[in-house]
């Protein structure tokens, strides 16, 4: 049992690690020919221009030629392994705590202490996860135990007065980059869910297919009507397949299917529909999976309206919220798409409700990118999409579109 929480830390240690060289391999020779410039111009201005009691241009050029490294080739770097992660943030350790905690104690001066600060957070910046308060820590203690043999009075030293702000900005910077790491796990999470999302919604067409395809070959004596529905059931399972796999491609890149050809082109290019058709071709297009499927689909039109917006990404809109009411709606419950035009506000309103586990279960959270697909394109031609608990139980989608002038 210890072992296991013992092994947990040291993973939650190294994941800054990992995380931080993956984002910023593509950036190392930015960080480099930063670095490097930035020990040659600040050792001029501290001896030349404003002349610091101590300047140590050997130290300068050994941190400084620690950069060299990220200047080599990717592919040297991958095989470096592990080696290029310890070289990362040791680089870092070295030239950023442990540099200027040492610089800030033996100059004892406030450009040295604003120096130690500005380091601090850029120390979060560059690397993240836990991994980076240890390898701060250990900088500034390292420092401040290669200056001590110096005579440094500790009472009076400008960074022991600072000592406050210091720790304020090393905390603040601690915090911002914990909730960066956090919010890029949560996007990784995601994506991963996605994926398996498409994994899933793909697995079952193609396992009727394959299915279908056997028995069609199997039954070459049988009757030509049985064939002929083999091959029926077949084409639509394709058809089916073809549908799902352009609803994620939209929702992945929308303007991939606005330099179409024919009818999708002139739909992209045109600015605005009437909601009944953009209805009537999303159910259409939609892959049910059968007949009963399509019938839990309820269609009420209170009252036409032109919207404003590409048909084609409307479709995709309609397919999308859909779908997001299937996966939530209970097992043989109705989806009831109820449609309101409301001229005096400029709009028109269609609503879209289940009767599934409802808001708090099936959240903006849980929604995936479909949703928040949905909500950029609304955004994008002036809409709104909002997601509310039911009445009458599950989740409704109002979804907000503005009124087409030109009609």
């Amino acid at each position: 049992m210890h072992t296991r929480s013992r092994q947990a830390r040291l993973a939650s240690l190294l994941d800054g690690a990992l995380d931080s060289v993956e984002e910023m391999i593509r950036k190392r020779r930015s960080v480099a020919l930063l670095g490097l410039a930035g020990h040659g111009l600040y050792h001029f201005l501290w001896t030349a221009v404003y002349p610091q009691p101590y300047e140590s241009v050997e130290l300068r050029s050994a941190l400084a030629a620690m950069f060299v490294v990220f200047l080599l080739p990717t592919r040297w770097l991958l095989r470096m392994g592990s080696a290029w992660s310890v070289c990362w943030h040791l680089t870092f350790m070295l030239n950023l705590p442990f540099f200027f905690t040492y610089m800030a104690l033996r100059n004892d001066s406030w450009q040295w202490v604003m120096g130690l600060e500005a380091a601090l957070l850029l120390m979060h910046l560059l690397t993240s996860g836990t991994l980076t308060i240890v390898l701060t820590a250990l900088g500034v203690t390292l420092g401040a135990l290669c200056a001590e043999p110096f005579g440094i009075e500790w009472q009076n030293c400008l960074v022991m007065q600072a000592w406050p702000v210091l720790l304020f900005g090393l905390v603040a910077a601690a915090v911002l980059s914990r909730s960066r790491l956090q919010h890029s796990r949560r996007k990784t999470a995601a994506l991963m869910s996605y994926a398996g999302y498409i994994a899933h919604e793909m697995r079952t067409p193609l396992a009727s297919i394959a299915a279908r395809a056997s028995m069609t070959r199997e039954g070459t004596t049988a009757a030509s009507e049985d064939r002929e529905q083999h091959l029926a059931e077949l084409s639509r399972e394709v058809q089916r397949t073809f549908a799902l796999i352009d609803i994620l491609l939209t929702n992945v890149d929308p303007m991939r299917h606005t330099s179409g050809r024919g009818t999708e082109d002139t739909q992209a290019r045109q600015d605005w529909a009437l909601i009944s058709d953009v209805i009537a071709e999303a159910l259409l297009r939609y892959p049910f999976r059968d007949a009963a499927e399509r019938e839990r689909v309820q269609v009420r039109v209170l009252e036409d309206c032109p919207v404003r917006g590409s048909p084609l990404l409307l479709q995709h809109v309609v397919m999308n919220l859909v779908r997001n009411a299937f996966e939530h709606c209970s097992a043989g419950g109705v989806v009831v798409l109820g449609i309101t035009a409301r001229r005096r506000a400029q709009d028109c309103e269609l609503s879209i409700e289940d009767n599934g586990r409802g808001f708090a279960a099936a959240g903006w959270e849980q929604a995936g990118l479909g949703l928040m697909f949905c909500h950029s394109v609304a955004r994008s031609i002036g809409g709104n999409l909002r997601v509310l608990a039911s009445p009458s139980g599950g989740c409704s989608v109002k979804l907000n579109l503005p009124s087409a002038s030109a009609y």
